[in-house]
């Protein structure tokens, strides 16, 4: 065997590494730091943006109350209430072009007064859009229906103090 050395290639050596500080620099630039004042002030303007959401809220769902009321009177302007069918909110949804919190909220006040609870927790049908009944009142159904009502017909004798005394708190401020 021949005896040759063979020839070596040489590659450029590659650039050091940068410095630990670049990808610091790199990184989104921290938030400036507010004073507590400023703080209070943003939340405080929260609180009060949310406030007049709310009330934006509750009155397009008062209107929209009425306007169940006066379009579907077989479901709702009938005494004792009739007691819904489960997921009407979605077919009230489509034929009403409602936003779904709005309508949320009109159905809680329809739902949640103590004469629909009372035809809820006496039993029988539930009924779909067009007045026909559509299926049954479950057990349980009965039953929360039946436990809500009596928590609010029957109040501890504090509660009751309470709700007299604002009241009488809004009575003086009128």
């Amino acid at each position: 065997m021949l005896d040759r050395s063979r020839k070596t290639l040489h590659l450029p050596a590659k650039p050091a590494a940068e410095p630990a500080s670049k990808p610091a620099e790199q990184a989104a630039p921290a938030k400036p730091r507010i004073s507590p004042e400023e703080q209070r002030a943003r939340e405080a303007a929260d609180q009060e943006a949310k406030r007049i959401r709310i009330a934006a809220l509750a009155k397009d769902a008062e209107a929209l109350k009425i306007s169940l009321i006066d379009r579907y009177p077989h479901l709702f302007a009938v005494d004792p209430p009739r007691p819904l069918a489960s997921g009407i909110h979605r077919v009230l949804a489509e034929q009403t072009g409602a936003p779904m919190p709005v309508l949320r909220l009109a159905l809680a006040k329809l739902t949640r007064r103590n004469t629909y609870l009372a035809a809820l927790g006496a039993g029988g049908p539930r009924y779909d859009i067009n007045g026909r009944p559509s299926g049954m009142i479950s057990p349980d159904d009965q039953q929360a229906a039946a436990e809500a009502l009596q928590r609010r017909l029957v109040r501890s004798p504090q509660a009751m103090a309470r709700r007299k005394e604002r009241q009488t708190a809004a009575a003086a401020q009128s």
